[in-house]
């Protein structure tokens, strides 16, 4: 036991004069007796002594090795700690992904996934959303331990130019989406710029005195497609009536 707990009149100095010269460990205590000497003669005069108290951590490890109660408490205490640092530092995080439109391929890493609400590992994730017919859309998300990520997401239309020349200004055109049939565009004349999603298309022509025209033709994203059109004219036939001959035109 420390000095001063069997006496407390002894001064804190003089105690570690004592404890240093009776210290366990040979490294720590004084190397000659004149170095004690010296120490306690410093004390005699009131002047500062060489013998510095034991650091906290000596103590403790002491303390440690003399109770293992204490030990078991200690350790316990500190896998606690570290545990629940660990948990704070790596705990996942969570993505929420606004979608639009709907029906969108969406890929975490590269890896596909068929929820909006993803847990994800502290990091930083590439974010990668696909559907025919809309441009790819792509970022690079960080979301730290714990946190809470809303990321919208919105597709573009692939989208072209169709420009349609060498028709009448009288010629009717009908165009229609091949892809999604519901999609119909009527136009009359020639076709300067038309802006549509890119998709395979059904176009349909026809003027007075001209055959019905029917072609398909495909508009490219980011592209200008131009297509030269030329509507032949009607098949004329004969019949005779009332004995003179009459000249029809003949959709054909």
């Amino acid at each position: 036991p420390a000095i001063r707990t069997v006496d407390a009149t002894v001064e804190r100095p003089l105690e570690i004069i004592c404890q240093k010269a009776m210290d366990k460990d040979r490294g720590r205590r004084y190397q000659t007796a004149r170095e004690l000497a010296e120490d306690l003669e410093r004390y005699l005069k009131g002047q500062p002594i060489l013998a510095q108290p034991p650091a906290f951590a000596t103590i403790l490890w002491r303390a440690l090795r003399r109770n293992r109660t204490l030990q078991a408490s200690l350790i316990t205490a500190v896998s606690i700690v570290v545990a629940f640092a660990l948990y704070i530092l790596l705990r996942p995080g969570r993505l929420h992904l606004l979608v639009d439109p709907e029906g969108t391929f969406l890929f975490v890493d590269e890896e596909e996934t068929f929820s909006e609400s993803i847990r994800v590992r502290r990091g930083t994730h590439r974010i990668r959303a696909v559907k025919p017919g809309y441009r790819e859309w792509s970022a690079d998300v960080t979301v730290e331990a714990g946190q809470e990520v809303t990321l919208p997401i919105r597709l573009e239309p692939c989208m072209g130019t169709l420009r349609i020349r060498g028709v009448p200004a009288s010629a009717s055109l009908r165009i229609e989406a091949l892809d999604e049939p519901c999609q119909v565009i009527e136009h009359q004349g020639p076709m300067e710029g038309q802006v549509l999603r890119a998709a395979p298309y059904g176009l349909t022509a026809w003027s007075p005195g001209s055959r019905f025209v029917t072609v398909t033709l495909e508009v490219r994203d980011a592209e200008t497609t131009e297509f030269a059109l030329d509507l032949p004219p009607a098949l004329q036939w004969k019949y005779p009536t009332a004995g003179k001959i009459d000249r029809m035109a003949a959709v054909g």
